[in-house]
């Protein structure tokens, strides 16, 4: 029987449609609660959307139920400049769909087994990631029709989670993710001299990718105040997009990376708690973000040359890719109890754009180039056991300019890229 993935996802309350963590990859992650303070969330636990970050988190978090929702607006350009051609100058609008939405849901309950141990099981639904521009026009070095690319990466992990002796909590989640993909726009790629599987490279509608993976968690509470805790995630396999053999590396396999994060948090006074989060996700490893730049046919870092040679094709072992440096995040945040019932919150994060500046007209796709968000947010508690929480978070206006980025074979010049987002959302919370 075929298997039918978005109505599944629509079981739990998902539309894959209508799904965003924000357009810029890994900007932030989950939980209306975390992201008011830069999604800190690795060793600072507050809701039953924490298994996203750190299974072994959800210990901290009594029984409760989340359910949230985000909405985010982006501005994404392009510029070309310089070509030999005069029609291809110009500057263009990546975001003529501006509005994008998102729910997540959490859950949590706790289990006693024993005196010196306590089990949790959770479940967490959320978008790990979503990037999509669509420009007006077409451009003429690619293709004859609107460019554009959607990309939605979905994920449900159940959890368990195990706290000894008050102290020091394990857990692991079990993440079933699902990929969607769309391309348009690329005719003039979709050649033999570019790709190796000719038909398969654009314009071929959505198309569906399927994995399992799994989190590796750990919290450590030293002392009532300080917590420190770390978690692992394999590189995880997902299927082929079949419909985009041409397209992507390894005909159309597209992997999601391994990446490792360690988090600190410390309640400095009673009402008022500060956590740091570093995250590590080596992109290069995955073959359709990476393009290697030194090769014995490679005389310039220009990222379309290496695939006039047959090896270097699209959708080959070796194919050309995106060419994404790795990428390391950094999230500070913290929050205040004004009195019992609220409590605001705010936070920084940073990270440096994985888009190098040779690189630009080959994410003229994916405009992903913010490298500093502002967040702030609060919780108001509505009755004993229900409460309302909201956040604000604003990535600003950054440009990646083009170096030795076109190649004189499409006209020469350059391509820039710029992008800057603001994102809101909003939760209900209860405990039961």
């Amino acid at each position: 029987m075929k298997f039918r993935w978005p109505p599944f996802f629509s079981v739990i309350g998902l539309a894959t449609t209508l799904c965003l963590m924000t357009s810029d990859i890994h900007a932030l992650v989950l939980s209306v609660k975390s992201l008011g303070m830069a999604a800190v969330g690795v060793a600072y636990p507050q809701d039953s959307l924490v298994g996203g970050f750190n299974p072994a988190g959800t210990t901290e978090v009594p029984d409760r139920l989340d359910l949230g929702f985000t909405w985010a607006r982006d501005r994404q350009r392009t510029k070309i400049h310089g070509n030999l051609i005069p029609i291809i100058d110009g500057s263009f609008d990546a975001a003529r769909t501006k509005d994008a939405y998102a729910p997540e849901f959490g859950l949590i309950k706790h289990i006693g087994i024993g005196t010196f141990c306590d089990v949790t099981l959770g479940i967490v639904a959320y978008n790990r990631s979503y990037v999509k521009t669509t420009y007006k026009t077409s451009f003429p070095i690619f293709g004859t029709s609107k460019l554009g690319l959607e990309y939605i990466h979905e994920t449900l992990s159940p959890s368990i989670a195990m706290k000894f002796w008050d102290q020091l909590s394990v857990g692991i989640s079990v993440n079933y993710m699902l990929q969607r993909i769309k391309v348009n726009g690329l005719q003039l790629i979709d050649i033999p001299t570019r790709t190796a599987h000719v038909g398969h490279v654009t314009n071929r509608g959505y198309n569906y990718s399927q994995g399992v993976g799994v989190t590796f968690g750990i919290l450590w509470d030293i002392t009532d105040c300080l917590k420190i805790g770390a978690t692992y995630q394999p590189e995880t396999s997902m299927t082929r997009f079949g419909r985009y053999t041409g397209f992507f590396s390894q005909r159309g396999k597209f992997n999601i990376p391994q990446k490792a994060s360690g988090g600190i948090s410390y309640r400095f006074l009673p009402c008022a708690t500060i956590a740091f989060d570093v995250e590590y996700i080596p992109w290069s490893d995955i073959a359709a973000l990476r393009n290697p730049l030194k090769a014995k046919y490679v005389t310039t870092t220009n990222p379309l040359l290496p695939g006039f040679v047959p090896s270097r094709r699209l959708g080959k072992s070796k194919g050309i890719g995106f060419g994404w440096r790795n990428q390391t995040f950094y999230r500070v945040g913290a929050d205040y109890a004004l009195n019992d019932q609220l409590i605001v919150r705010a936070g920084y994060r940073y990270a440096k754009t994985p888009i190098r500046r040779s690189q630009t007209v080959t994410n003229q796709l994916l405009v992903d180039v913010i490298e500093h968000y502002i967040t702030c947010g609060a919780t108001w508690k509505v009755t004993r056991c229900q409460e309302i929480s909201a956040y604000y978070a604003h990535g600003f206006y950054n440009k990646v300019k083009g170096k030795n980025s076109i190649p004189l074979a499409f006209g020469g010049g350059e391509s820039d890229i710029s992008h800057e987002q603001n994102v809101v959302g909003i939760a209900w919370g209860m405990f039961y």
